[in-house]
């Protein structure tokens, strides 16, 4: 199961700021008027901006999974949970980062922000990814740790966490 793999305090902050957040989306969807209190007047090119950071982050989204699939085969599952993997993904955008996923995710969330002109929706979305960044990486980090040492001690010194690292 999904949740026997997840740290407890995440499950509640994810149903905390999800349940504000898809609510958010569905009323903004059908029924905009009773959202504009929470309007926020960016200029259109901002629009843009989010539509232009949307698809550079599914892009990045994309290009992880497709990289953990060559990589792990069977083993991969696309499921963000702490578990044990088989290999030490270090190719494609883990070459330069260790969580370009949770990365891609949290653009996405701004891009939302700025899709939306909505800083209930924008912040509300943004707040579910910090606390899976803020919560889970390091979970996972330490797992990776356990399971494979100094080979991944070695690897966080050569790659940020979130963002690229440009030198190595």
């Amino acid at each position: 199961m999904h949740n026997e793999n997840e740290v407890p305090l995440l499950l509640k902050l994810r149903t905390i700021f999800g349940i504000p957040f898809y609510l958010g989306v569905l009323v903004w969807t059908f029924a905009p008027h009773w959202m504009e209190w929470s309007n926020f007047p960016f200029p259109t090119w901002t629009r843009w901006m989010g539509l232009g950071l949307g698809i550079f982050a599914i892009i990045l989204n994309a290009w992880s999974h497709k990289t953990l699939s060559q990589k792990l085969g069977a083993d991969f599952d696309p499921a963000m949970r702490l578990l044990n993997v088989p290999a030490l993904v270090t190719e494609g955008p883990y070459a330069r980062m260790r969580h370009p996923i949770y990365f891609a995710f949290l653009l996405m969330q701004i891009a939302v922000l700025f899709l939306t002109s909505n800083w209930f929706i924008g912040f509300s979305g943004i707040a579910i990814i910090v606390s899976v960044i803020a919560i889970r990486v390091p979970e996972e980090e330490k797992l990776l740790i356990e399971q494979f040492g100094e080979q991944y001690k070695n690897y966080m010194k050569h790659t940020g966490r979130l963002l690229p690292k440009l030198l190595s």
